[in-house]
């Protein structure tokens, strides 16, 4: 998906955006990783920590979801639909040429609304056509 950072989300208001910079952010960060993979992608995301990339969504004191960059390089979790959207929302910047999305035609449908444009079209499994 190819477009530019939105930043802004009525959702965001219940939601704290802030960038992922300690050990504990981490190893919060991690967890969610191993919840929704089974593993986690910790050299990535501390990576992502250095460039100044990686963000978290916090809620109620729970970590709902981190972009560890959100572009072809990034990976992101989220624990909802709602929570991805906020990440995408809040981003400040989406590398070029933007990102990989795979998972459900809800968020694709809401990227298209919000302007986002198909780039590349994949075939079975991570295959370009």
């Amino acid at each position: 998906m190819q477009g530019i950072a939105l930043n802004e989300n009525p959702e965001i208001r219940n939601s704290e955006l802030h960038k992922v910079e300690t050990d504990n952010d981490i190893m919060k960060c991690n967890e969610l990783s191993i919840r929704a993979h089974g593993f986690t992608r910790e050299g990535e995301l501390r990576q992502a920590v250095s460039q100044g990339v990686a963000i978290e969504l916090e809620r109620d004191g729970k970590i709902h979801g981190y972009p560890a960059g959100l572009g072809l390089f990034g990976h992101s979790v989220a624990l909802s639909n709602e929570d991805l959207k906020i990440l995408i929302t809040g981003s400040s910047v989406i590398a070029e040429p933007g990102f990989l999305y795979l998972q459900d035609i809800e968020i694709i449908t809401w990227l298209l609304e919000q302007g986002f444009k198909i780039q590349w079209l994949l075939r079975d499994r991570y295959q370009l056509l």
